[in-house]
């Protein structure tokens, strides 16, 4: 596993697409270089903002308890579509987990 620095993994876009193929799915996380995943479930994939030449959506994801993930890019890994570059921020916490979200901003 190379780190989220990596050129090609930055330059992979999340499409439309493949954001609403993710929702009901895991991912895994990779909060540490070299460490173990940590599987965050996608409760949500929601459109945010439709102009004539951007598209905005968010990804809605719940991870465990602890530890809280810092607000940072993480490489994110499904299993069918590959890795991807996230910047998640965390959002609330409750006892079952902690809510991150993903917002994502392209052309379509």
């Amino acid at each position: 596993m190379q780190a989220t620095d990596d050129k090609d993994l930055m330059a992979r876009r999340l499409e439309w697409a493949d954001a609403q193929a993710l929702a009901g799915e895991t991912v895994a996380v990779f909060a540490e270089e070299g460490g173990a995943p940590v599987a965050f479930a996608v409760v949500a994939v929601k459109e945010q903002h439709r102009a004539p030449h951007m598209l905005q959506f968010s990804v809605s994801l719940r991870g465990p308890p602890k530890p809280v993930q810092a607000q940072r890019t993480y490489r994110v890994r499904h299993a069918r579509l590959g890795d991807y570059a996230f910047f998640i921020t965390p959002v609330g916490a409750n006892e079952s987990g902690v809510d991150y979200e993903a917002c994502f901003s392209h052309a379509p």
